[in-house]
């Protein structure tokens, strides 16, 4: 994108822009999202793992159904720490969120869209809780923006640290804050021991987010998230021919209810 690589360049900053970009089959899109430095170079561009469903692409994207999938996960090198790169709702899957931090970012980026529209659902406060929450549970900083529409919906954009909310506004504009990677370490070099256990002396004894959450992990425990869920949407539907979409769009409709054996309980 020429004009955001021009003004990154101009200011010295780095810069995060989005756009739709054609896929290789006829009439499909991927969603992707480029990290530009200060020089006004690309230094990535990433692929959306995990579209929206085909109604949802349909509406937001102008009539283009058929947004595919990529298939890596990105985490990048700035001088001010590493940057990991999401989309949107990807916010919502945990999984991609643990991935980048695992892989050693300080700073995921996750760059929205917007509704076009009032719809049925409200999610402005549900997406700061999202943010607040990956950037808790991985002690991380997560910075959301998002284009704005009309039609009275309200922004979501905010800077979110693992200890509070740094910055939201709901309007058009711009929100600054300062992501202290020191605080970071501390943060994730720590478990709770006899010091964090005493009483403080002052404020600045105290931390805001449980220390070394960040490795508060049992993988061994993790093999389901992996294994194959019958009603899992599957995003490479083009495999199998673009008309395959429906029929993954229904499975969840298809599903069995779970019964559930209240003498467990």
């Amino acid at each position: 994108a020429p004009r955001p690589r021009e003004r990154a360049r101009a200011a010295r900053v780095c810069a995060s822009a989005g756009r739709l970009e054609p896929a290789a089959l006829p009439d499909t899109f991927h969603i992707t999202h480029s990290l530009i430095d200060a020089d006004g170079g690309i230094r990535a561009t990433y692929r959306r793992v995990q579209p929206n469903h085909p109604i949802f692409n349909a509406y937001l994207m102008g009539g283009r159904t058929h947004v595919l999938p990529g298939d890596e996960l990105m985490t990048v090198d700035a001088p001010f720490g590493r940057i990991g790169l999401l989309i949107c709702s990807e916010l919502f899957v945990p999984e991609l969120s643990r991935i980048l931090m695992l892989r050693g970012a300080d700073l995921i980026v996750a760059p929205g869209g917007g509704v076009h529209g009032p719809t049925h659902t409200r999610l402005q406060e549900t997406w700061r809780a999202i943010a607040r929450a990956r950037a808790a549970e991985n002690l991380v900083y997560v910075v959301l923006d998002q284009n704005l529409f009309g039609g009275g919906t309200s922004g979501r954009t905010c800077i979110a640290s693992p200890e509070r909310m740094l910055a939201a506004r709901d309007d058009p504009g711009i929100v600054i804050a300062d992501c202290d990677l020191d605080r970071l370490a501390a943060l994730r070099s720590r478990f709770y021991d006899e010091e964090l256990l005493s009483a403080p002396t002052s404020d600045a004894d105290l931390f805001w987010s449980r220390p070394g959450q960040s490795h508060d992990r049992r993988p061994e425990l993790y093999g389901e998230l992996t294994a194959p869920q019958p009603d899992a949407f599957e995003y490479h539907y083009e495999r199998r021919g673009l008309d395959t979409w429906r029929q993954e769009y229904e499975k969840i409709r298809l599903k069995e209810p779970v019964a559930h054996d209240r003498s467990d309980s």
